[in-house]
């Protein structure tokens, strides 16, 4: 972490949800994964039939990208994951709008 050579998606002060997102290497790992997305279209494959989704840290990258900088695809899934209490994403006006049948919460809006 800190930029040292390591097997994470992106930088974390701690492994909890009440930190702050390390936006400058989450937005690095956007940049190189919507590349991939970008290889996707230029083969032909619609935007509207990409399916974006992680693992861990991996499902809060998925959801950084497909909210973040790509609204137009068909779904994003996180597995054992999660976004920080305070996560950008949260901000967006897209967030919880993607597939209005079941939006997203942000762990505030959950009652117990």
């Amino acid at each position: 972490m800190n930029g040292a050579l390591s097997t994470v998606w992106f930088d974390r002060t701690k492994i909890v949800n009440n930190c702050p997102e390390h936006l400058t290497s989450i937005d690095l790992m956007c940049q190189l994964l919507d590349g991939l997305v970008g290889e996707e279209v230029k083969a032909g494959i619609p935007k509207e039939r990409i399916i974006i989704g992680g693992f861990s840290m991996g499902g809060c990258m998925a959801m950084h990208l497909a909210y973040r900088f790509h609204q137009q695809v068909a779904g994003v899934f996180a597995l054992s994951s999660f976004l920080n209490n305070n996560s950008v994403v949260y901000q967006l006006p897209s967030y919880g709008s993607m597939n209005a049948g079941s939006p997203l919460r942000s762990p505030r809006s959950h009652s117990g």
